[in-house]
């Protein structure tokens, strides 16, 4: 069935993110923006200290990332719950879902 093999795939992308570090390059190829945007990104983030980069390790979470998502996940958490009620009462979800 289809959600296997998106379970399957999904699995297969998982193991490979853990056996490898994320890149400015890897972050390229799944988002597609050019390399020197990314770079510029990921910096702007470095001197935030929400991200860090590092030759050995790559791209990852910095220190002030903890910060920044305990104070926007709960409001973001709130108003994503109020649309997507919104939506299934307008039978948005189910339209979605049979796409």
């Amino acid at each position: 069935s289809d959600t296997s093999d998106i379970i399957f795939r999904a699995s297969e992308l998982m193991a490979k993110v853990k056996k490898n570090k994320l890149t400015i390059s890897s972050i390229c190829q799944v988002t597609t923006l050019p390399k020197e945007t990314v770079r510029r990104k990921v910096q702007t983030l470095c001197k935030k200290n929400i991200l860090s980069l590092d030759k050995n390790n790559g791209v990852l979470i910095g220190t002030n990332y903890k910060k920044i998502y305990e104070a926007f996940v709960p409001s973001t958490h709130l108003a994503l719950s109020q649309l997507m009620k919104k939506w299934k009462k307008a039978d948005v979800i189910d339209y979605l879902l049979k796409l």
